[in-house]
C-alpha cells in the first residue's frame, strides 16, 4: 500500500507525526521500506507527489494540517539543482502560507548540487542513498 495524499499517519499516541516527508518517484518505496525496517511508521508520515503539475496546493495544505507540529521536509535522490526541489519548495511554502497560515520552513534532504545527475559508481550510489534515507529518518 502507498502512502499517497493524503496522509492520515498518527503516532502510536494518538498524535500527530513528528516529521512529515514530501517526495516523488522511486525515493518513496526506498524511505517506505527503511521506516519500516526502523519502526518508525507513528514518528514520520510519508506523502507521495506523483503528479506536481498542476501543483496540488489544497492536498498539500490538508496534509501538513493534519501534522500541525511536525518538520515538513523534502525528500529527492536527484542533485539539489536537479529533480523537482527547485519547483515545489516555493510552492509547498505557498500552499501551507496561504491555504493554512502556516510558517513552517520545507527543509531540503537529497544529493548537494552537482553537475552529473548521477554517480557512475553503484558503491557510491548506494552509499549517497544510504545517507538521503539516514538524514530523512534521524529524529532529534
Amino acid at each position: 500500500r502507498g502512502d499517497n495524499m493524503p496522509s492520515g499517519r498518527k503516532s502510536s499516541n494518538g498524535g500527530p507525526c513528528e516529521r512529515l516527508i514530501f517526495c516523488s518517484g522511486k525515493v518513496f518505496y526506498e524511505l517506505h521500506h527503511a521506516r519500516a525496517a526502523r519502526k518508525l511508521e507513528g514518528q514520520i508520515a510519508l506523502a507521495r507527489l506523483e503528479q506536481i503539475a498542476p501543483f496540488p496546493s489544497m492536498e498539500i495544505a490538508l496534509c501538513a494540517s493534519r501534522h500541525p507540529n511536525a518538520e515538513i521536509m523534502w525528500v529527492q535522490e536527484e542533485p539539489k539543482n536537479m529533480g523537482a526541489w527547485s519547483y515545489v519548495a516555493p510552492r509547498i511554502a505557498t500552499s501551507l502560507r496561504e491555504l493554512c497560515g502556516d510558517t513552517r520552513r520545507v527543509m531540503y534532504v537529497g544529493r548537494p548540487p552537482a553537475s552529473s545527475p548521477a554517480t557512475p559508481l553503484f558503491k557510491n550510489h548506494k552509499r549517497e542513498v544510504r545517507t538521503i534515507l539516514d538524514a530523512a529518518l534521524k529524529l532529534e
